[in-house]
């Protein structure tokens, strides 16, 4: 077979200590142990660098870095839990999937050999449905991405048991659904990741074809890669009605599913599945391995003071504030002479301040890390008023909720007034206008024009900024600092033209 050789194709070792059934099937003897808890935790996080001496630096240096806040990732135990429905999903996808089983057609036709076939016949050989659903901005695809980096995505299996092979082994595949998409445009989007991945033309050759045609193709993928998982992000973008209905869609799902034994993560909003889940055996299909539904943070649960904890250490303001302590925890050791981990617990200092931070993000994730980002900007790009001192208070986390984003803040109030419908829709624009890669523009370009003449070289860095910023969704925030940028760039070529023609004037004399 041929395979792409850009793709990082793991070479597959065996795990022999499976049970001995599974002994003639390299998929499954392929695949990585299962993590513990702790070791899960240690791969999956990810802190962002940083030092105390990072907040000597620049205005415009820690505008920038305080944005990769962004990327960091503190898994709370609804982490560990998916990753543990995942791994077994992978798990069953390969468990009737062996390229090593004798070709029981030829063997003698007897009555033991047709209970063997009929046994087989019995196993379920369908793969398993999980629906993991969260309010928008909580991290689902953070979370997912960060999972699904947990498994290899494809192995080369050389020789099994003595004998060549020669297979490629795709454990998973992730794709994005674009927004208003049919069932023709899930099917298009899988299979140009396919392509991607593997530098093949699926699509092209695919493309025009009914959606009942495409059947023919997912098989061929599915059979020549091993496909194990297929994860569907972002389902609420797909539309049921331009899917021809929930029945067309249904069985879309389930041709995946059912006839080619692929285990199929579904991951949206709340209202993603509403119309997919009325009977059930919707339900039941759907959610053969489960399904998880998440929601907004409590004020006082461990898990969001874990994530501001984590999130506080990245102050980058010259004055860092107190918000939280650790004491240790007493403990009755019966034995002195057991060597034990102290255990602390975390405790908030700043009521005022902890409360503040609740009532601007009602414990979305999202949320919480624009206005943290956005308060220390404006904290340290504000010359004047109580954020000159750069300290990030109550007073910076309410100005940046004032000023930030008028998307996100009216979120927050369909949030208060119970709003929920107005609350994801607004979210959701709220995402795609607030990114993190433009937040860092903006933010930098802020610090270049504020209160500032511009010269040559800012000139060209506001120049490519602005260049930059081109095809962001821009907020009226957004807008006004990109329009005084463009028009300090205009006085800046104003000056070098008149300094050009005088010196021209001067020459001519």
């Amino acid at each position: 077979m041929s395979v792409n050789h850009n793709v990082t194709y793991y070479d597959a070792t065996y795990n022999y200590d499976l049970n001995s059934c599974y002994h003639n099937n390299p998929f499954l003897l392929a695949l990585p142990k299962a993590l513990s808890q702790e070791d899960f935790q240690r791969m999956v996080s990810y802190r962002p660098d940083f030092t105390d001496e990072y907040r000597e630096l620049s205005v415009a240096e820690r505008c920038k870095m305080v944005c990769g806040v962004f990327d960091l990732v503190t898994p709370t135990k609804h982490f560990y839990d998916v990753y543990v429905i995942m791994e077994r999903m992978l798990f069953n996808s390969y468990v009737k999937r062996s390229v090593t089983e004798v070709d029981a057609v030829r063997r003698h036709y007897d009555v033991a050999m047709h209970k063997q076939k009929i046994d087989a016949r019995w196993k379920r050989t369908s793969g398993e449905s999980f629906v993991l659903t969260a309010d928008s901005g909580f991290g689902k695809s953070t979370l997912i991405n960060r999972v699904l980096d947990c498994f290899p995505q494809a192995f080369m299996h050389h020789d099994f048991n003595g004998k060549h092979l020669g297979q490629a082994q795709i454990l998973w595949i992730k794709i994005k659904i674009p927004p208003d998409s049919s069932r023709k445009s899930l099917a298009d989007r899988f299979l140009h990741e396919v392509d991607q991945y593997l530098g093949t033309d699926y699509e092209k050759k695919t493309s025009g074809k009914r959606v009942e045609e495409y059947n023919k193709t997912f098989k061929t993928i599915v059979e020549t890669y091993k496909l194990g998982l297929l994860v569907i992000d972002d389902l609420q973008n797909l539309s049921v009605a331009k899917s021809g209905g929930d029945d067309m869609l249904l069985n879309f799902f389930s041709n995946l599913t059912d006839d080619l034994g692929v285990g199929l993560v579904l991951v949206g909003t709340p209202d993603s599945t509403e119309h997919l889940t009325k009977t059930f055996t919707a339900s039941r299909r759907l959610t053969s391995a489960g399904d998880m539904q998440l929601t907004r943070y409590e004020k006082n649960s461990s898990v969001w003071k874990l994530l501001i904890f984590s999130l506080w250490r990245y102050q980058y303001v010259k004055n860092p504030t107190k918000l939280f302590e650790r004491v240790p925890v007493a403990t009755h050791e019966t034995d002195a002479s057991l060597p034990h981990k102290q255990k602390y617990e975390t405790n908030v200092v700043d009521e005022a301040l902890f409360n503040e931070i609740y009532d601007i993000s009602r414990g979305n994730l999202f949320i919480l890390n624009f206005m943290f980002v956005q308060a220390q900007i404006m904290a340290m790009t504000d010359a004047k008023g109580e954020c000159k001192k750069e300290v990030l208070g109550v007073a910076a986390f309410r100005k940046a909720f004032n000023q930030g984003s008028q998307l996100i803040k009216k979120a927050v109030e369909a949030i208060k007034g119970e709003n929920e419908e107005s609350y994801r829709d607004l979210i959701k624009t709220a995402q795609r206008v607030e990114s993190p890669e433009k937040i860092k523009l903006i933010g930098e370009l802020q610090c270049l024009i504020e209160g500032k003449r511009l010269d040559v070289d800012s000139g060209r860095v506001v120049e490519e900024l602005l260049a930059e910023l081109k095809g962001y969704v821009m907020s009226k925030r957004d807008e006004l600092i990109t329009n005084n940028a463009n028009k300090l760039l205009k006085a800046l070529k104003g000056r070098l033209k008149t300094v050009e023609s005088e010196e021209i004037r001067k020459v001519s004399k």
